[in-house]
């Protein structure tokens, strides 16, 4: 109907993290900078043993849109995934790597 507005549909965008303190910064920055307007960004570290724990604390500070889950056992890049699926909160998931960096329309496309 005319006049009726939808809701846009919250996108999960998932990125698993091991170790990837050289990556991970850049990687949370793409998926945050996204052009889809409703976006939450989930990231599971799997146990790394690096620095990435504590880059992830300090972006999840500074942007409330970033979650953070802290497996204390490596589990893999699937129980990393697992681990979104069941704690995202969007209609829709996309996945990003943790080396990834992604265009600003990647989420919507």
């Amino acid at each position: 109907m005319q006049g009726e507005s939808k809701a846009t549909p919250l996108v999960t965008i998932g990125v698993t993290s091991y170790n990837s303190e050289k990556t991970i910064e850049r990687a949370i920055r793409s998926a945050l900078a996204q052009r889809w307007p409703a976006i939450e960004v989930l990231v599971v570290d799997d146990a790394s043993t690096d620095t990435s724990p504590t880059i992830l604390k300090r972006l999840a500070a500074e942007d409330s849109r970033l979650g953070v889950l802290f497996r204390q056992q490596n589990g893999g890049v699937a129980a990393s995934r697992n681990a979104i699926v069941q704690n995202a909160g969007g209609e829709f998931i996309a996945f990003f790597d943790d080396d990834d960096e992604g265009g600003a329309a990647e989420a919507a496309e």
